[in-house]
């Protein structure tokens, strides 16, 4: 069960980070509330999520197993949330090509 938890902890951790860090940076972005949050939106939901995160990695290391396999269930879940994200915003900017950054 500790290394669902990992895992878990994983994924919101790296779903998280795209809403923080583009809320900080003033940007709009994709939540699960609007199909394009704000800023203050994207970074209270992306704290939300590190605050998941960080819950779930307590919470299992309460648990007895093996450190070397939690490692590995956590960055499986970080790999598994960045690519289906990745696949996700490349579909998004290619549907609306205009919706992407500017610089």
């Amino acid at each position: 069960m500790a290394y669902v938890l990992y895992f878990l902890a994983g994924l919101v951790l790296a779903n998280g980070f795209p809403h923080f860090v583009k809320g900080i940076l003033g940007q709009r972005h994709h939540t699960p509330l609007r199909r394009e949050g704000g800023a203050l939106l994207n970074v209270v939901w992306g704290t939300a999520n590190l605050f998941v995160a960080g819950w779930l990695w307590l919470y299992a290391s309460l648990m007895p197993q093996a450190l070397g396999y939690a490692l590995v269930a956590f960055f499986l879940g970080i790999l598994v949330a960045g690519v289906t994200l990745a696949k996700r915003f490349e579909q998004d900017r290619r549907e609306h090509p205009t919706t992407g950054v500017t610089w």
